[in-house]
């Protein structure tokens, strides 16, 4: 639905259109693209661009595990956490597929839920919690690649005197921005 908190909502059914079988374990709406949704179902990984009328598989190079449940992590472009049988897995659009992501997390129990916390003065000490069946909850830092600084400007040919607009293509969390233009301000 498009307007759930209307007197009466107009609901879609879109079962139909996710091929394969098995239970849904849980489904993530993108914070920062309201058409983007995740899903996870059996071994399964599931991406929507169009609020579920089509899907793509992501389960790429994950090892055939049960997967639980999964996270979207804003601070990192595109950003996903799942749990499985076997601990947490990774990926974001820096790596290559989904790494195994066990740092102060279980690297063998079942993980059931995933949530992460976002610190308001830091993305440095944003930090994810797993609940685990049987071995009690966990909590770890986040994924962090190493920052690379980058940025694009339309832009090649300035004028004296002329304003520039550049756009921050970095990635990774820096602690802090510094940027150097030798003969301009």
């Amino acid at each position: 639905t498009d307007d759930v908190f209307s007197n009466s909502p107009l609901w879609y059914d879109l079962s139909s259109h996710l091929s394969g079988s098995g239970t849904i374990t849980d489904i993530e709406a993108s914070p920062v693209d309201e058409n983007v949704v995740y899903l996870t179902r059996g071994t399964k990984v599931f991406k929507s661009s169009d609020k579920g009328i089509t899907w793509v598989d992501i389960t790429d190079n994950l090892p055939s595990l049960d997967v639980n449940t999964i996270t979207f992590y804003r601070n990192a472009p595109e950003g996903l956490y799942i749990g499985t049988d076997a601990g947490v897995y990774y990926r974001d659009q820096t790596t290559t597929g989904w790494i195994p992501f066990s740092l102060g997390l279980p690297a063998n129990a079942r993980i059931t839920e995933l949530e992460i916390y976002y610190d308001n003065d830091s993305v440095s000490r944003d930090a994810i919690r797993a609940s685990t069946y049987g071995r009690g909850l966990w909590g770890s830092d986040l994924y962090h690649a190493a920052p690379h600084a980058d940025f694009t400007t339309a832009q090649t040919t300035i004028p004296p005197g002329c304003p520039i607009t550049f756009t921050d293509l970095s990635t990774g969390v820096p602690t802090f921005f510094k940027w150097t233009f030798e003969g301009a301000t």
